[in-house]
């Protein structure tokens, strides 16, 4: 194992205990899905743009699905001078499957709030066509 790489529950533990900073560069959307418990979401692409959001007094543990974007990430942070980055092995799939803490943000698809609305209009005009139809 690469020594600026930790399995998750290396990572989990120096989250928990040790007051690591765990940076998620997946896309929004993935993010928004399902991320690991505390994670903080910067988009690999949006990465250089926000690094002052990235602290440099802490371990920053990157993660994003399965970890190549992370060690993408690692690469591009140790580059701009952050010393303690380290890439989480197995990403977000790994940290799911050992059963570590994960949590979804609040946001809804708008255009499935629609859903509702627009098969009960179609209903209604179902309804209508059928009674049109019956009376001729």
């Amino acid at each position: 194992m690469p020594t600026n790489a930790v399995d998750v529950n290396t990572a989990h533990k120096k989250v928990t205990e040790d007051n690591a900073y765990l940076l998620d560069v997946r896309a929004p959307g993935e993010f928004a899905s399902e991320h690991a418990l505390g994670a903080q979401c910067v988009p690999l692409q949006d990465l250089t743009a926000h690094t002052d959001e990235i602290p440099r007094d802490r371990t920053v543990l990157v993660i994003c699905q399965s970890g190549r974007r992370s060690e993408i990430a690692v690469t591009t942070l140790r580059s701009l001078g952050f010393n303690n980055v380290i890439n989480v092995l197995g990403g977000t799939s790994a940290w799911q499957k050992a059963g570590l803490p994960i949590e979804a943000a609040e946001w809804e698809c708008p255009l499935c709030q629609l859903i509702p609305v627009v098969t009960g209009g179609l209903v209604k005009l179902m309804r209508a066509l059928s009674r049109s139809i019956s009376a001729h």
